[in-house]
This record gives structure tokens, C-alpha cells and sequence, in this order.
């Protein structure tokens, strides 16, 4: 193989060595002489009419970093992209193309330790992780490992390395202990049901399939809601702050929890606040539950004969100003009382809202003539005409 002689050869020579790299041990610190070179190279390649920026990174793992898990490898390897790119980061989408779940990692809010900081670190950038293609020098390398070692297992192929010579006589020792045996099986599968789409669905399509929708609005306000749940099986949870998962319900569901919890055989028809507090307690949890609380509790039947009356007005009081002593007069009929002399029993009484002065007069009956001679000798005739007259028209 001839030396490479410009960046493209160099970049060729990388692509071979990292789909051999399972082949070749510390292949990172053996190919860190490229990596340099390609970074100290050109940045921006020409396609036609237009210039496409490339930058190559790469970093050795040194210490404690060689132990890091590959998920938390592959999570490094983005945080330091982000560092170094981070103008490029903060003024376009990212997507990031890897068949892990790093996604679903860096969005799990319970993550403990260094994820806890990258994860903060990478929330203020518009990432999007989609699954990875078929890459043909990998799918190459992979076919090649996979005949390789069951030819060497067949002894077709000649072992020569002493550590794979150790492996090889494990796996002959494990096989002799083996009987070989011809099973037949026949699995019938039920056709599974489709689930009725409602508030979970969106959620549950991100977390298992990463499937966002085309807004990209929509697609950032889904991330963080879905950050908040997490999937156990096929059932989606809510994360609740202090307290255990909650189970997500549908709305069929829900109608049966709070149905049972406001009257059912232990329900006492408390109030929505109390039976949104109750629903938490259970484990449960749906977006509406507060308004499905009050539309329950103000719907229930035994609720509104049985409850409390309510001795608060309607509206809100309002003051009356008056400017002026006997401007304004409030008028009331008072009665009946017990006969008195002349066979009176009804009073009919005006106030001045002003001084609190009192005009009172005892009748047989209350007619229009009555009352207008009341207004004539008691009110005009001493105090001038009122501005205003506040009554009830006798009722």
C-alpha cells in the first residue's frame, strides 16, 4: 500500500482503519498521527458551486475514561463535538445518527453522575437522534469477523495468535459437554391490538421509535415533555418530584379511578382539589386530571343535595359615594306585625344613606297613594327632593 500523499488519502486510510479497528488494539492512539493531520488540514471542501464546511475532531481516552461505558463514550464524543463546535451547535438543528440508545439516555432525567452534567450541558441545543444506515465497510468488517471465527471454530482456519488458541480450547471443552439435539417448535402469535391513539401516543413514539413531528416547535416542546416519562414494558409512567412513578392512564381509565375514589365503596365525595390529591396518592396520573375532578365533583349528584350552603352573594358588594347629606334615601316596607292601634301592622321606613337619619310611618295598607303621600310630607316637603331613591318595589 502506497503512503498517502494529500488529505483525501489520509481520509481514506482513516475510514480503513476504523472499519478494521476491532482488528487492531489502541487503534485510537495508533491513528492519532492522522487525526492531527486531518485537523491541521483544510476545513472545507468544494462541491460544484458550493463550499461544505468538514471538521474532524478526535480525542485519546486517557484514565479513568477507558472505563466509561460505550453509551458513555459515545456521550463524551458529543459533548466535546458540542465545545468545539458550539456556534455551529446554537445556530442550526443537529442530528446526531447512532443505532444506541444515547438519546433516550441523555434525556432521562434521572441520570446520576457525569451524565447528569453532559446532559445539562447538551439541553440547550436543538439535537435529534435518528437511527444510523447501514454502513458498508462496518457490514463488512462485521461479516468478516463472523466468518472468521466460525471457520477457525470448524478448523478450517489456522489459529496462530495464543490468546485466541485459549478461546478456541474453551469452546471445544463446552461443546463436548453439549448433546445434540433436533427440537421443533411452532409459535402461534396473537395479532397484537392496536392502541387507540390519545395524549400517550406522541410520547410513547418518541421514547420507543424517537419519532418526532415535522414542526420543529412541536418536535422541541415534545423533547421536554417526554423527558418527564419513562417506559417500563409497554406502559408509559410519569416521573413525579419525591414520590414513585405514576402510572399514565387512558381516558376510559381515568373515568374508572375517579369514578371509584369519589364514590365508590370507600369514596366519601370530597372535593376536586382533595380528589386530584387522592388520584396522585393511588399512582395514577392523566394531563386533565384537575378538570376532570371539578367536572366530576360539580356533576355528582349526591354532591349538590348534600353539600354545604353557601352564604357568600353572588358578586362582589359595591360602596355607594354620597356627596351630600339626604341625597340619596333608601325606602323598605317592614311587616306585618301584631295589630296596633288603629289597626296598623305594616312600617314603611326611609333611610339617608348619608347621615343614617330615619323617616318612619305606620300603615293599615300599603298602596301607591300611601306611599306617595309618605314621599310628599315626609322626604320632599322637609328635605328637598332626593337624587336618588334605592328600593326593592315592596317585594
Amino acid at each position: 500500500m502506497a503512503s498517502p500523499r494529500s488529505i483525501k488519502d489520509v481520509q481514506r486510510l482513516v475510514g480503513r482503519i476504523t472499519a478494521l479497528s476491532r482488528f487492531i488494539s489502541h487503534s485510537a492512539g495508533k491513528s492519532l498521527p492522522f487525526f492531527k493531520i486531518l485537523t491541521e488540514g483544510s476545513s472545507s471542501k468544494q462541491e460544484g458551486q458550493v463550499q461544505r464546511p468538514i471538521y474532524f475532531a478526535s480525542h485519546l481516552l486517557k484514565d479513568a475514561e477507558t472505563r466509561y461505558t460505550s453509551l458513555e463514550k459515545l456521550a463524551l464524543a458529543l459533548t466535546l463535538m458540542a465545545r468545539k463546535l458550539r456556534p455551529y451547535f446554537l445556530a442550526h438543528p443537529i442530528t446526531v445518527l447512532t443505532n444506541s440508545s444515547l438519546g433516550r439516555v441523555l434525556l432521562n432525567p434521572d441520570a446520576s453522575g457525569r451524565l447528569i452534567k453532559w446532559t445539562t450541558e447538551l439541553s440547550e441545543y436543538d439535537i435529534q437522534y435518528l437511527p444510523r444506515t447501514a454502513i458498508k465497510a462496518q457490514a463488512l468488517a462485521d461479516f468478516l469477523t463472523e466468518v472468521l471465527v466460525d471457520q477457525q471454530v470448524k478448523g478450517t482456519f489456522d489459529i496462530r495468535s495464543d490468546r485466541l488458541k485459549r478461546y478456541a480450547e474453551a469452546v471445544e471443552t463446552l461443546k463436548a459437554q453439549f448433546q445434540e439435539e433436533q427440537l421443533v417448535a411452532q409459535i402461534d402469535q396473537a395479532p397484537r391490538a392496536s392502541r387507540p391513539a390519545d395524549w400517550q401516543t406522541p410520547i410513547i413514539s418518541f421514547l420507543t421509535q424517537g419519532t418526532l413531528p415535522e414542526d420543529p416547535v412541536q418536535a422541541r416542546i415534545l423533547k421536554r415533555r417526554a423527558a418527564r416519562f419513562t417506559m417500563i414494558g409497554d406502559t408509559l409512567f410519569k416521573r413525579a418530584f419525591s414520590r414513585p412513578l405514576l402510572k399514565c392512564l387512558t381516558p376510559e381509565e381515568a373515568d374508572y379511578v375517579m369514578q371509584e375514589i369519589h364514590h365508590g365503596c370507600c369514596g366519601n365525595h370530597g372535593g376536586e382539589r382533595a380528589l386530584t390529591r387522592k388520584v396522585l396518592l393511588a399512582g395514577y396520573f392523566w394531563p386533565t386530571m384537575q378538570a376532570d375532578a371539578q367536572k366530576l365533583v360539580r356533576t355528582c349528584t349526591s354532591c349538590q343535595k348534600h353539600q354545604a350552603l353557601i352564604h357568600q352573594p353572588a358578586e362582589l358588594l359595591k360602596t355607594s359615594s354620597v356627596s351630600c347629606p339626604f341625597d340619596q334615601w333608601d325606602m323598605d316596607i317592614v311587616g306585618p306585625f301584631p295589630l296596633g292601634p288603629g289597626q296598623k301592622k305594616f312600617l314603611l321606613v326611609a333611610v339617608d344613606y348619608f347621615s343614617k337619619w330615619v323617616e318612619v310611618e305606620p300603615l293599615v295598607h300599603i298602596t301607591e297613594k300611601n306611599v306617595l303621600k309618605f314621599l310628599w310630607q315626609n322626604i320632599v316637603c322637609r328635605f328637598s327632593i332626593p337624587k336618588k331613591l334605592v328600593s326593592d318595589n315592596g317585594r
